[in-house]
């Protein structure tokens, strides 16, 4: 048993101590590196700064630190900036005063003069924020966002490079905002994508249940009616299947302390692993995209399937025939639905389209940043690693993920341990799957009185279970701009 335990915290332990040399290695040099090759990589936007930045703070977070930031004088100044605090909670009305002097602020500002907006807590926080400003009817084309991160994950911190911990605020001799003025002020902008996931369950057997007050809670209209669609903002990523369920068991057990939420995030892992849970196969049929009728891969399931059709094995993507010395292109599965299904009711569907595994979670990428700093779509590009489909090669799928090129990255991972691995210890077992423009198409197995289907989904870190799914739509939405930092994540 002792042994037993001992492994185990060698396990969660390990992936936290293998950071500390890059820390303690890190140095200015190192940094401008970096935020050169951060820039080179995204499209950065010619800007003139203004005078005033916004602080949207969200005074729980980081277990309360980020509230230590409304202490500050409002405005705070320096060096002829002046920095406005907002509680964005909803609870205080001069702060709902203050939004509204920001809304005009804004719509005076020239052309090309962006107004800074800080997130201070986690990557919900920064998407919460852009939803606030959007219902404000704030034009966002004159507004940037940065992030001071006091979440668990901050992917969105990660990547934009705003590091990993927020500094201590206001730190000794206010060293700790100062800093931080300084280096927005030299922040370079650039566009980031916006994409939108909207998500149907079947409207007799179908809800959604995510945590509430580390309670499960279906969601309902008016506190009756289950709710049969949702359709929320993506600023990050999406994903389903067995990620989303552990992400959804750490909702219920998160605590205050950034550490201890990454050790419990490994626990709820580790349980899962060995255990039977629903595959992408059990609940998917298909997934495309729609707008070149790509069929991206499909799970030989008939019924209820729409979209891509090919009799003769001939999927329109000529440019796969030089790749395909087997001919698995031309060979066809007669796919069926549930039991029972005669012959003459089956569909033709191609075999180099048909996803290779089992596979326990599907993720969808807008960022290379996942589960808290993993780029798993730059490092799936192992020789070992096949693609999730076998009529896809890898030289289509060799694109680096960036937020603001608007396209993004599928892949699997075929079970738990493999993703335990990649996260914990940047192994790189994911499989790629396609990398597009959308919008992407997912179609569910079809729900009936005697078989239905359930799996869990997640979009920026909002988690759910999902019943009786029917289908799920990923589209463009729009750009806004960021400021990009210096620190390497």
């Amino acid at each position: 048993m002792f042994l037993t335990h001992s492994l185990f915290i060698l396990l969660l332990l390990l992936p936290q101590c293998r950071a500390i040399p890059d820390i303690i290695s890190s140095h200015t040099d190192r940094d401008t590196t970096y935020h050169r090759q951060l820039s080179k990589r995204h499209h950065v936007v010619p800007h003139i700064p203004s005078i005033r930045t916004y602080i949207f703070v969200n005074p729980k977070s980081g277990g309360r630190k980020a509230g230590d930031i409304l202490h500050l004088p409002n405005p705070y100044v320096y060096k002829g900036i002046a920095v406005y605090h907002l509680n964005v909670s909803g609870t205080l009305r001069e702060d709902k005063s203050a939004l509204k002097a920001f809304r005009r602020d804004v719509s005076k500002t020239p052309e090309n003069v962006f107004t800074r907006v800080l997130a201070a807590g986690g990557d919900g926080t920064v998407m919460g924020c852009v939803n606030l400003l959007r219902k404000e009817g704030v034009d966002l084309n004159k507004v940037v966002i940065g992030h001071i991160p006091y979440g668990t994950g901050n992917d969105f911190a990660r990547v934009t490079g705003w590091g990993v911990k927020a500094p201590s605020i206001p730190g000794h001799n206010n060293k700790g905002i100062n800093d931080l003025i300084e280096q927005w002020l030299q922040a370079e902008i650039s566009d980031f994508d916006l994409w939108r996931v909207a998500f149907t369950v079947h409207k007799t057997y179908g809800s959604f249940w995510n945590v509430i007050n580390r309670m499960d809670s279906m969601l309902t209209r008016k506190g009756r009616k289950a709710i049969a669609k949702i359709d929320v903002p993506m600023m990050n990523y999406f994903s389903m299947g067995l990620e989303s369920k552990i992400g959804r068991d750490f909702e219920r057990r998160r605590g205050q302390s950034q550490f201890w939420n990454k050790l419990r995030y490994g626990w709820e892992a580790l349980r899962q692993i060995g255990k039977e849970v629903p595959t992408v196969k059990d609940y998917l049929s298909n997934v495309t995209e729609t707008s070149t009728n790509e069929l991206i891969f499909h799970t030989a399931y008939c019924e209820g399937q729409s979209g891509h059709r090919d009799e003769d094995g001939d999927d329109d993507d000529d440019d796969d025939d030089d790749e395909d010395p087997k001919g698995e292109r031309n060979r066809i599965l007669r796919g069926r639905g549930d039991k029972g299904i005669p012959d003459d009711k089956a569909c033709s569907l191609p075999a180099d389209r048909l996803l290779y595994d089992d596979a326990v979670s599907l993720d969808v990428l807008n960022i290379p940043s996942f589960a808290g700093g993993n780029d798993i779509w730059s490092r799936a590009d192992h020789w070992w690693n096949r693609p999730a489909v076998s009529g896809r090669g890898k030289d289509k799928l060799k694109g680096a993920g960036s937020f603001s090129d608007g396209k993004l990255e599928l892949l699997t991972y075929k079970d738990m341990l493999s993703f335990y691995l990649d996260v914990a210890f940047k192994i790189g077992n994911a499989r790629r799957l396609y990398q597009g423009s959308g919008p992407f198409e997912f179609n569910f197995k079809k729900s009936t009185p005697t078989k239905r289907y359930y799996t869990y989904m997640q979009v920026d870190g909002e988690y759910y279970k999902v019943f009786n799914p029917d289908k799920a739509v990923v589209k463009f939405d729009r750009k806004i701009r960021v400021m990009l930092g210096k620190q390497k994540a």
